[in-house]
């Protein structure tokens, strides 16, 4: 299963071209840092998705998509 890897790998990704720490990032989406360090192997409601791709100035649905198995 590759999805959530990627997905996290994509979050990573875009958290170091905005410079925003896992800190940075849980704080601007209300999400824990754990929810963060393990966000592969979690599973997610939308809104945390959503929040997520906010936070990291993506689209709204754009974590979902990834999640979803988008390439």
């Amino acid at each position: 299963m590759t999805r959530p890897f990627t997905t996290t790998a994509a979050i990573n990704a875009r958290m170091r071209e905005l410079g925003m720490t896992m800190g940075e990032l849980a704080g601007a989406a209300d999400v824990s840092e754990t929810t963060l360090r393990y966000f592969g192997l979690l599973s997610h409601n939308p809104q945390t998705l959503e929040r997520l791709s906010v936070a990291l100035r993506w689209p709204r649905d754009h974590v979902a998509w990834l999640w979803d198995g988008a390439e």
